[in-house]
């Protein structure tokens, strides 16, 4: 039903070897992965781009046109960008796409298994073999960038839903690819997999491409548990279950047979984690989804990666994604649903950003929020800023010792379009408060999902396709 209501809207809107192998490809110019890097940095350290309007709209060329899945987010490598939907002509089949960064021409399709309940996982790349990694149905999926040719598919004991693949860079001639799959609701646990991604050798590596080197299970139910990676360790949370709070490991990535965890923690409180970790400066951070209403009804934790133990506990806005860290250490939670028909969740799309040890500054939605029957609490038709959410990743941008946020505002929903693309790009100055009138600095309407920086453009999904934006003086050569 959702597929079908996007497709009338879109119609009406428009027409080696081991040996061979590099050491290790991370580039902070890229955006090869959900978040840009394995940790979820989620950070461009660019100057803005001018967001007055696109230099390009595409969807597709004259024999296919593309309708995009629409919270997930695009991925790039040193030419082109990938992102996932279908054909406007066949619904029912799911695809990958890859365009021209620079002109926006629609290079190749592959189809990809039907992701289910309107999974947004987004794709991986690994730069150094040049092949994308798909996450959906119940495979992990895997393309050449060039050609689109498909490389090897492989089986998970469980579908994926909303999780994106992570893929390690710095593990010379055996790095790989880590996913978690769906249990929510079910009696089984969710289950955390190890697939090789390198090429065959007979000792340092004897796995062939696509080999699954271990799975294990993770004690608790998983919905959107995007691992994170960082020197060695892979980090993973999960949702509660009848007999536990949600829980966060660490496991080894070296590992060649299904390890049990370097330690485990569990939540302080009764909520799950329906999202991924993230990994700086020695910490792992991860936010909470608590069903009953209220604002900051959920919370975010800051755990030291090396022991599990609990920094500190704050509440924040339910979320299913991870939280971003700036490089003063303070943190930045993107979490709420739009309310729509909604309105007994309690809470709306917001920002909030906090300290280094976890003290809310501000939270966009309580700050700009105007109570106009004076009641105390947030109702339908009273405004406030509408920013983040709890299916978007935004993207901080730290330039010239200041810091920026690209962030979409999610469209408001009914029971039929809780997936609708994001229907606004802002650009928000995080040193100022957002009642202050230069927070807002620069708006696009039309287009927000889950942006990608790489080479210095922006690249965002909106209902008309992807959204291509420049800095000012790129512009106007």
């Amino acid at each position: 039903m959702i597929r079908l209501l996007i497709l009338v809207t879109l119609s009406l809107a428009s027409a080696a070897t081991a040996q061979q192998r590099p050491a290790a490809i991370v580039s902070t110019n890229l955006w090869s992965q959900l978040g840009n890097t394995p940790a979820h940095a989620s950070t461009a350290r660019t100057e803005p781009v001018d967001l007055s309007s696109p230099i390009w709209i595409a969807d597709g060329d004259t024999s296919t046109r593309l309708a995009f899945l629409p919270q997930s987010g695009i991925v790039a490598d040193q030419t082109s960008l990938y992102a996932l939907g279908y054909d406007l002509s066949n619904p029912s089949s799911d695809l990958l796409a890859c365009f021209d960064q620079n002109t926006g021409a629609l290079r190749w399709t592959a189809p990809v298994p039907f992701g289910i309940l309107d999974s947004w996982s987004t794709p991986a790349i690994d730069l150094a073999s040049s092949t994308i990694f798909v996450a959906s149905g119940a495979f992990i999926t895997a393309f050449d960038t060039t050609t689109g040719n498909l490389r090897w598919q492989s089986p998970l004991d469980k579908p994926v839903v909303n999780a994106s693949p992570v893929v390690t860079p710095d593990l010379r001639a055996a790095d790989r690819l880590f996913i978690t799959d769906y249990s929510f609701g079910s009696p089984n646990p969710g289950a955390l997999y190890c697939i090789n991604i390198d090429p065959y050798h007979p000792v340092l590596n004897p796995y062939q491409p696509g080999e699954r080197v271990w799975s294990v299970g993770l004690g608790g139910a998983t919905s959107g548990n995007t691992t994170a990676y960082a020197h060695g360790k892979v980090f993973v949370s999960t949702a509660n279950s009848a007999s536990t709070n949600g829980l966060v490991h660490r496991f080894d990535a070296r590992a060649t047979a299904a390890p049990s965890p370097d330690w485990t923690t569990a939540n302080p409180l009764p909520f799950g984690f329906y999202s991924g970790v993230s990994f700086s400066g020695g910490a792992v951070y991860a936010s909470s989804y608590n069903f009953t209403s209220g604002h900051l009804n959920s919370n975010t934790l800051k755990l030291n990666a090396n022991t599990g133990v609990i920094l500190w506990s704050t509440p924040s806005n339910r979320t299913d994604v991870a939280p971003i860290i700036l490089s003063d250490d303070r943190v930045l939670v993107s979490g709420g649903p739009p309310a729509g028909v909604f309105t007994f969740f309690g809470s709306r799309p917001s920002i909030a950003l906090y300290t280094a040890s976890g003290e809310l500054l501000w939270d966009t939605a309580l700050a700009t929020h105007d109570d106009t029957n004076s009641n105390g609490t947030s109702e339908p038709g009273e405004p406030y800023l509408s920013v983040g959410g709890w299916t978007h990743l935004p993207i901080l941008v730290e330039h010239d010792n200041q810091h920026f946020l690209y962030t979409g505002s999610l469209a408001d929903p009914d029971m039929h379009g809780f997936y609708a693309p994001c229907t606004d790009l802002r650009l928000l100055n995080l040193d100022l408060p957002p009642t202050d009138p230069g927070f807002v600095v620069d708006r696009f309407q039309g287009a927000g999902t889950t942006p990608a920086i790489t080479n210095r453009c922006l690249f965002t999904l909106g209902g008309s396709g992807i959204h291509s934006f420049a800095p000012q003086q790129t512009r106007s050569r």
